[in-house]
Parts: C-alpha cells; structure tokens; sequence
C-alpha cells in the first residue's frame, strides 16, 4: 500500500474534515511532480504533528495539466499518538509508522 503525507494549515484540515463528516468529498490538489503511484491513504500533518489520514476512492487526473488532481477523500481516521513533523511543501513518503 502506498501512502503519501502533505502538511497543512489546521483549518485547512478542519474544513476537509468537516465536509468528509458524511459522506466524502472531492478536493482540489496541486501537485509539482505526481507521485510515482497513487495513494490509497494521504496522511496531514499540521501545528507540527501528524493528525490523521483520509482514505482515497478516487483521483481524477483528467484536466490536461499534470499538477492539477481531484482526489475524493471518503473517510477520516483520527492518530491517537501524534508524531511531531516539521512543516514541508508537497508530499512526502514519509508517514508514521505505526500505521502503515
């Protein structure tokens, strides 16, 4: 399986949260290089912790522009323990290991 990790502002999670209470979501996603296979799981990192993650139903790459997706986000699994992370743009393969 593969995961990736993005770190975020904690509202920007919370709105993402919020609107994949029920059921889902489709989100935007910028990306400078596509990863070299899609994720099954996008962890977020945010105030210096990693959160939690989303899983992932489905990615639409169909825009015609390699570093714009739509990911749809189905369901939110809350960290218990939460590792410390400094903050990073992009994405990383580096998630926590306990859940992997």
């Amino acid at each position: 399986m593969t995961d990736i990790g993005v770190y975020t502002k904690k509202e920007t999670l919370e709105e993402k949260k919020k609107f994949t209470a029920d059921e889902g979501c489709w989100a935007h996603w910028s990306l400078h290089k596509e990863p070299g296979e899609w994720p099954e799981r996008i962890f977020f990192a945010a105030d210096g912790k990693w959160q939690g993650f989303f899983t992932i139903d489905d990615i639409n790459d169909d825009f015609g522009n390699f570093d714009h997706y739509m990911i749809f986000l189905e369901e939110w699994h809350e960290l218990e323990e939460k590792p410390e992370r400094k903050p990073f743009q992009g994405f990383t393969y580096d998630v926590p290991e306990a859940i992997q």
